[in-house]
């Protein structure tokens, strides 16, 4: 009622205090009857504890970088408890994008642009704090490097069911290579094409290619922006020749026209040779053949058809050869003399 007064020890006279240290406190409380005749004196104390309050602070251990960007995401908050974590990706929309409630998370941020980071910790004793540092990752755009083939001569190309082959041309033949790589218009980008063959070039579209002698050439197209993000594609484009076959073999031991070599003969294709003699018998017969020369140099000469216990005389040969282009079948005479 009206005529009662309160004692704290802290010196407040209010029903309530409000108090920001740990102790014990204590309050005395007095009530009088209305003359004042008659006072009643109550007392009661109580300990009370404070906990940490916990300060929500992070790092992540990167802040920019390429498309897709993998960050990992550290807590930093003080003290050091073991906290309940609420983490949210904000992009610049303001919309949340990705959550955790790891201690340690890792988020992989695909798209470009300024990302903000949201922290919320509460502590085993319920106390809580948060932190936003804003627009703290930036994600660069990353190019997306491709290229397609074609042919001044307009032939139909690309090779089919080859994944690895994305072309085939033929020795000397001009190849035109177009640059169909995605990138941010606003990105200032260098090119750098290797042809496989020692010669590059840094335009974005280069200057019609030629390939002098037959073979497997990588050619790879780089894209690099301002931001150092690069990307890389490269496919195989098969260069064929005609190839040339001997008609004479000369088996003396000589090392000249010993055995059946194939000027311009890919080894990787597949390829079936019979010879016959003249009455249509057959005396030799390989699948896949291997011995082939190449700017010269033979390969495989050891591992070739060698006449050397076949009379002299006129075969006939068969050739079934299987490129990228077609399969063909050579038809041809063989002489044998020593």
């Amino acid at each position: 009622n009206n005529n009662t007064t309160y004692s704290w020890n802290t010196g407040g006279t209010t029903p309530t205090i409000t108090v920001d240290q740990e102790g014990l406190y204590h309050v005395t409380i007095t009530t009088s009857n209305r003359n004042g005749t008659l006072n009643c004196v109550s007392a009661d104390s109580i300990y009370v504890s404070l906990f940490p309050q916990p300060e929500a602070n992070l790092v992540s251990n990167i802040t920019e970088g390429c498309q897709p960007l993998f960050i990992t995401l550290t807590d930093l908050s003080t003290p050091s408890l073991t906290y309940t974590y609420n983490w949210a990706i904000i992009n610049e929309n303001n919309e949340i994008i990705l959550t955790s409630s790891q201690r340690t998370p890792n988020f992989t941020l695909n798209e470009s642009g300024f990302y903000s980071v949201y922290l919320h910790i509460t502590s085993p004793d319920g106390c809580s704090d948060d932190t936003t540092l804003v627009r703290y990752i930036e994600v660069f755009p990353q190019p997306d490097a491709n290229y397609t083939v074609t042919y001044i001569e307009d032939r139909v190309m690309p090779v089919p069911d080859y994944d690895f082959v994305i072309a085939s041309a033929l020795e000397n033949e001009v190849v035109e290579f177009n640059n169909t790589s995605l990138f941010d218009p606003n990105d200032q980008l260098s090119w750098m094409w290797d042809f496989g063959d020692g010669s590059t070039s840094n335009d974005f579209k280069p200057e019609p290619h030629t390939y002098e002698t037959w073979g497997d050439y990588v050619v790879i197209l780089s894209v690099t922006n301002e931001n150092n993000c690069t990307s890389s594609i490269s496919y195989t484009v098969n260069v064929e020749a005609t190839l040339e076959f001997p008609n004479v073999l000369t088996p003396n031991e000589d090392k000249l026209n010993d055995v059946f070599i194939i000027k311009n003969l890919n080894p990787k294709f597949k390829n079936l040779l019979s010879v016959y003699d003249r009455w249509g018998k057959k005396v030799y017969e390989k699948e896949n053949y291997q011995t082939y020369m190449k700017e010269g140099q033979v390969h495989n000469e050891s591992q070739g058809f060698d006449p050397s216990k076949l009379s002299d005389g006129v075969y006939y040969f068969t050739f079934i050869y299987e490129s990228y282009i077609k399969v063909t079948k050579y038809h041809s005479s063989l002489t044998i003399i020593r």
